[in-house]
C-alpha cells in the first residue's frame, strides 16, 4: 500500500471528486441506508451559497437526491471525469474505483503544516448518464462496504494507533452504524495532534488495485516468508536450502542429462543444457548472459 500523501486514500484533494452536501451523522446514516436499499440518486448541483440545513439534507436524501456543493458547470465537468475514470478502471484493471466516501479524518502527516483529509468508510458506487444535458445518477453496487485500509495501516505504522475497524464490512453486519463508527474513530485518535473527524461525504475515485495482494500477503505472511526463495530475497543472501542445492555443471551436462526424457525444442550448448537440467531438478538460480547468448532459447527449453 502507498502510505504517502500521494495516495488519495490518505490525502483526498479538494480539487478532485464531487463533494456532497450531505453532512451530519444523521444525514450520512440516511444516505447509507438509502444506498444499501439499492436506491438510485439523482446528482444535483449546489443550491445557493449557504449550506443546507440538516432537515433539508434529510428531505433531499429521502427524495433520493444527492446534492453537490459544486456549481452546475463544475459538477458536470467533475462528474464526467469521475465517470470516465471509473469506466476506464473496470475495463483496464477489472477493479472498481468509484466510491461514496462517508466520514473524513483530518490529519497532519509527513511533518507538513497543511492538513490532509482521508476517507473513513467507502461505499462502492456507479455513475450513469441520464441523457444528454440531464446530468448523472448515482447508485450503490452489490459489493462490500470497506473501511479505508490505507488509513488503518498509516495510523498503525506511523502513530501506533489501532483503529479497530474491520477492513471488510458486509451489509448484514450491524456494525455499519455511521455515527457509532465515527465516534469510535474519534475516540481512537483523540490523542493524535490535529486529528479531527468530519461527518462529510464525497463521490470520487480511489485506487484499491493492490488491496487484495496486500490482504493476502498480510494474512499469509508466515507461510510466504517460509519459502526459501522469499527468505533469500528478503535476507539478501541465499537461504541454506538454496545455497546447498547443487547445480549441474556444463562440463558434466552430458553425464547427468537424460536426453530421451528431456525435451529440447531449440538448440542448446552445454551451459544451456546444464541450466535446463538444474531447473528440471527444482534448483533455484539466476540465469545470466550477455545479449545474444541464448537466454530466451534456454527459457523456451525450460518451459518445454
Amino acid at each position: 500500500l502507498d502510505l504517502t500523501l500521494r495516495n488519495r486514500l490518505l490525502n483526498d484533494r479538494p480539487d478532485s471528486g464531487i463533494p456532497l452536501a450531505v453532512s451530519g451523522e444523521r444525514g450520512l446514516a440516511l444516505a447509507l441506508s438509502r444506498l444499501q436499499a439499492e436506491g438510485v440518486f439523482r446528482l444535483l448541483p449546489g443550491a445557493g451559497t449557504r449550506p443546507p440545513s440538516e432537515e433539508a439534507i434529510e428531505d433531499e436524501v429521502g427524495r433520493q437526491w444527492l446534492r453537490s456543493s459544486l456549481p452546475e458547470a463544475e459538477l458536470a465537468r467533475r462528474a464526467t471525469k469521475a465517470w470516465r475514470d471509473s469506466v476506464s478502471s473496470i475495463e483496464e484493471t477489472g477493479a472498481r474505483s468509484l466510491f461514496v466516501a462517508l466520514g473524513f479524518l483530518e490529519h497532519r502527516a509527513e511533518g507538513r503544516e497543511k492538513v490532509a483529509h482521508a476517507p473513513i468508510l467507502l461505499v462502492p458506487a456507479e455513475l450513469a448518464r441520464s441523457g444528454r444535458g440531464e446530468g448523472f445518477k448515482v447508485r450503490a453496487v452489490a459489493e462490500d462496504i470497506v473501511a479505508n485500509a490505507a488509513l488503518i495501516e498509516h495510523l498503525r505504522m506511523v502513530h501506533g494507533i489501532d483503529l479497530g475497524l474491520l477492513e471488510d464490512l458486509t451489509e448484514d453486519d450491524a456494525r455499519i452504524d455511521v455515527p457509532t463508527i465515527l465516534a469510535h474513530v474519534r475516540q481512537r485518535v483523540r490523542d493524535l495532534p490535529g486529528a479531527v473527524v468530519h461527518a462529510a461525504a464525497k463521490l470520487g475515485n480511489y485506487s484499491f488495485k493492490k488491496l487484495p495482494l496486500f490482504h493476502e500477503l498480510r494474512a499469509r505472511s508466515a507461510e510466504v516468508v517460509a519459502h526459501p526463495v522469499v527468505r533469500s530475497l528478503l535476507g539478501r543472501q541465499a537461504a541454506p536450502e538454496v545455497a546447498a542445492a547443487p547445480l549441474a555443471s556444463p562440463e558434466a551436462a552430458e553425464s547427468v542429462v537424460n536426453y530421451e526424457s528431456m525435451r529440447l525444442p531449440l538448440p542448446a550448448d552445454s551451459s544451456q543444457v546444464a541450466a535446463v537440467a538444474s531447473g528440471a531438478a527444482g534448483r533455484t538460480f539466476v540465469l545470466q548472459g550477455p545479449p545474444g547468448t541464448g537466454k530466451s532459447q534456454t527459457i523456451t527449453n525450460l518451459l518445454a
